[in-house]
């Protein structure tokens, strides 16, 4: 996947999940809450789009109407939306305006809409102007642009679902308008653990692994080896771990940095896979956790693949 050339794509399908939309053309409006049953009871709307997104950058424009006192109505937010699955289950957004604020990252989760970061007031936002946003998301990893400026960079307790892309819209009295909304889509990364020896870089990492994580889940793995300079800095794992969907770990050995990664991951919240060589006694403290466990054999090798392939396939939904 490196070095290949991923193109925009124009988002023109859409479906209004919750409140009120006109979708006659490709650029959906939010025209406010539904008149009967509205989720929550709250003035939200969601539209999703035909994008199950695993990981990239989208793009859209943004446009309030100037509301009775010439500014924009202080209840109105417009947003790119990630991992849509329903909405009874968890998914983020990205938005101008929300929360008495210019720009704000937030999430909801069964019933409760949380601001997880923010900056600017709304009194700084112009009615009619066309707001480029721009959300790029690696892992649990997100930045937010708008109009080509970065106004917020953070790294989320837990990445959002392999979901539906789509847009977020709250607010009672005016219209939210999104125009040429799009998606530069990116396989997900997983991040692999192991030591940096002959057998686990040459054998398991590029006949097992590699091959197994590609094979049609749109993803890519990497170990730090491959990515990070001599010299290898404890942040930049850190970054490494906290940007990727899976973090696959060999923890056959007792080695004190694959622990440290390992441990790291698991309190970040990142789906983590470990496989360990059969008959090796484990630490008390990883024993507890699920493991596949596999023999060192041509037929072992079968069967690690199937079953490192079940456990990419049950986290991602």
């Amino acid at each position: 996947m490196a070095g290949e050339e991923r193109k925009e794509r124009k988002i023109t399908e859409w479906a209004p999940m919750a409140g009120r939309w006109d979708v006659s053309t490709t650029n959906p409006v939010y025209l406010g809450p539904q008149a009967d049953k509205q989720p929550y009871a709250a003035p939200f709307g969601i539209c999703i789009s035909d994008i199950r997104f695993q990981g990239g950058e989208a793009k859209v424009t943004v446009s309030f109407p100037k509301a009775t006192d010439g500014g924009v109505d202080p209840n109105s937010s417009g947003g790119i939306l990630f991992g849509f699955r329903s909405l009874r289950e968890e998914y983020f957004y990205a938005a101008v305006g929300g929360y008495g604020l210019a720009y704000v990252l937030a999430r909801f989760t069964p019933a409760l809409f949380v601001a997880l970061d923010g900056a600017g007031s709304r009194e700084n936002l112009t009615p009619e102007h066309p707001y480029i946003l721009s959300a790029r998301m690696s892992g649990q990893r997100i930045i937010f642009a708008v109009d080509n400026v970065t106004v917020l960079s953070s790294t989320l307790e837990t990445a959002p679902l392999q979901g539906r892309l789509g847009m977020f819209a709250w607010g009672d009295k005016n219209k939210v308008e999104f125009r040429e909304a799009s998606v530069t889509e990116e396989p997900g990364k997983v991040f692999v653990i192991m030591p940096f020896s002959d057998y686990y870089l040459n054998e398991l990492y590029v006949d097992v692994i590699e091959p197994t994580v590609k094979r049609g889940n749109n993803l890519i793995a990497h170990h730090a080896g491959e990515t990070l300079a001599p010299g290898i800095i404890i942040k930049d794992v850190e970054n490494e771990i906290s940007q990727s969907k899976i973090v696959i770990a060999d923890i056959t050995e007792c080695n004190t940095n694959v622990y440290y990664e390992v441990g790291y991951a698991h309190g970040s919240k990142v789906p983590t896979i470990l496989l360990v060589q059969k008959d090796t006694k484990l630490p008390f403290d990883i024993s507890g956790y699920r493991c596949i466990f596999y023999e060192n054999t041509i037929s072992g090798r079968g069967k690690i693949i199937d079953r490192l392939q079940e456990a990419i396939t049950e986290i991602l939904g």
